[in-house]
């Protein structure tokens, strides 16, 4: 079972894919090995408060405030999105209609739509210093398929980088830490990195499984990629050589990121037995074995994401009735949950560069809130 927005857009641009891998290491260590420290979640109720004054957020745990939210306006063209980025100061939302509409993070007002891609586009992102948006995607239908690549500076809406080729369109982007380069994972197993400020392919990646999700270390040393097929990481040197496999111990894997100090890497997984509860397992970036374990997480299987200054986690569920669930990494303690947006589910949650502000979107809606802890 698939159970993220990438699967709804793997069906939309037609499914249908697999690759070859690399040999696996083994992530668990050796039989006999200290077990992990593994972590009961026992979440409390959230209030549902909204623009709480602050004193009234100080006498509880946490609140929220859903700042906006898309709805039957005609602010979006796509019937269906497929992803989602956010900047310091916008949000970028794409889908099945091939345009790229950025919204103000704080009030939803729409910025400007960019146009670049013709077909459906399925991956978006922002680079780090906010001075480039990319857009990928394409169409499997045609024989030879469509790939297509545009790069924006959102500030003024000016194309820096355009791409069409007779290749597998793009499922997934992410931009280095310093903005320079741009990673995108293909259908029918591929990869490439891109040279932004040159605008042109710099190489093509060992191959690999299809990748539903990137993230760089903070370093930039290390891109780790997650099998959207397979229950697998790939981990790559920043030339696009493979250095190592991790085989993640379950059936279904959601998301993945680096702390931001970068000596931990954290999976989001899921087993078939486990329909509504989700665990995250903490790998250290010094020995790739399994150091701690987050367990029966109560939200349906999904993706995580963390703050900027690595304080929560947020582990977040697909699908009617999932929640969000806000974590203190530090104190290693749950804080609350979040409910779904109204008439809709969460298909993918992104935490703010620096504010206390989460950006998610559903099938055809995107939104905004802003969480508080006392």
């Amino acid at each position: 079972r698939l159970s993220s927005g990438l699967a709804c857009c793997l069906l939309a641009l037609a499914a249908g894919c697999g690759g070859e891998s690399a040999a696996p290491s083994e992530a668990g260590g050796e039989p006999g090995a200290a077990q992990p420290a593994v972590f009961e979640a026992k979440v409390p109720p959230l209030p549902a408060v909204v623009a709480a004054s602050a004193a009234e957020a100080s006498q509880l745990q946490m609140v929220e405030e859903r700042l906006w939210q898309t709805g039957s306006d005609d602010r979006l063209k796509s019937s269906y999105l497929h992803s989602i980025a956010v900047s310091d100061t916008m949000v970028a939302a794409g889908g099945d209609a091939g345009e790229l509409v950025l919204f103000d993070v704080e009030t939803g007002a729409e910025r400007k739509t960019l146009a670049g891609i013709e077909a459906q586009i399925g991956a978006v992102a922002f680079s780090p210093d906010g001075k480039w948006v990319a857009a990928g995607g394409g169409d499997r239908n045609p024989i030879p398929a469509i790939f297509e690549l545009a790069v924006w500076d959102p500030a003024t809406g000016e194309q820096k980088m355009g791409v069409r080729e007779q290749k597998d369109p793009i499922l997934s982007l992410a931009f280095s830490p310093g903005s320079s380069t741009l990673v995108g994972g293909r259908f029918a197993s591929s990869a490439a990195l891109w040279d932004v400020a040159q605008g042109k392919l710099r190489l093509e990646m060992d191959k690999p499984p299809v990748i539903k999700e990137w993230a760089f270390a903070p370093d930039g040393s290390l891109l780790a990629g997650l099998g959207f097929l397979e229950t697998t990481v790939l981990l790559y040197t920043a030339d696009g050589k493979i250095k190592q496999e991790l085989k993640l111990n379950a059936d279904e894997a959601g998301g993945c990121c680096f702390t931001p100090a970068g000596d931990v890497f954290l999976v989001s997984l899921a087993d078939e037995s486990s329909e509504k509860t989700t665990r995250v397992d903490f790998y250290s970036t010094k020995t790739w074995e399994v150091v701690e374990k987050l367990e029966n997480i109560p939200t349906g299987r999904g993706g995580l994401c963390m703050s900027h200054d690595g304080r929560y986690l947020i582990v977040w569920g697909v699908g009617t009735g999932s929640d969000i669930v806000v974590y203190d990494y530090a104190a290693r303690k749950l804080l609350g949950s979040i409910g779904p947006p109204f008439g809709g589910s969460y298909y993918r949650v992104i935490h703010h560069p620096r504010k206390p502000i989460l950006v998610y979107h559903d099938y055809n809606s995107v939104g905004a809130i802003r969480y508080a802890e006392e």
